[in-house]
């Protein structure tokens, strides 16, 4: 297996190397581990929202899973924290990290804010040099490149995070 050996697995320093190589792990029950793990995240799943993921906006960048916006502050809503934290306690059950709530008071009282999402096939933008560059001048909070023509991004529109 080339990536194994791309990754650098058989060295010592390496993190993986105990995932890969031990006595306790074959292969074959790396697999079924890791497809307990995903048919446990799963079930906390709802449609269009991995267990995984807390989305917190839209693609148009309106609020999702957001509640009680007032004064630029904001709570994360109860189902989606449930999902949440229930995907910690997960990660806390399979590798020795200890969730612990009290340590989690982030839900509520959050700092609201609100910024623009576009892509360039919404803005009918071709993916060129000149296009990429005045779009980098704008200084996008974050950016990815979905396709070989199109790079959806996230500017920091009407707010800012750092003034």
């Amino acid at each position: 297996m080339n990536w194994l050996h791309y990754l650098r697995i058989h060295e010592d320093w390496n993190p993986l190397k105990p995932i890969f190589e031990n006595d306790e792990y074959s292969v074959f029950t790396l697999m079924m581990e890791m497809d307990n793990f995903f048919r446990r995240r799963d079930a906390i799943s709802i449609k269009n929202e991995r267990g995984d993921r807390l989305r917190i906006s839209n693609k148009d960048g309106t609020p999702a899973n957001i509640e009680n916006i007032r004064n630029r502050k904001c709570s994360i809503n109860t189902s989606a924290k449930t999902r949440i934290i229930e995907f910690m306690r997960i990660l806390s059950d399979l590798t020795k990290w200890e969730y612990k709530n009290e340590n989690w008071s982030c839900w509520d009282e959050m700092k609201y804010y609100q910024f623009k999402k576009g892509d360039f096939k919404g803005d009918k933008k071709t993916l060129t040099i000149q296009n990429f560059m005045e779009f980098i001048e704008r200084k996008p909070l974050s950016w990815a490149m979905t396709s070989g023509d199109n790079i959806e991004y996230t500017l920091e529109e009407p707010d800012k995070l750092l003034k």
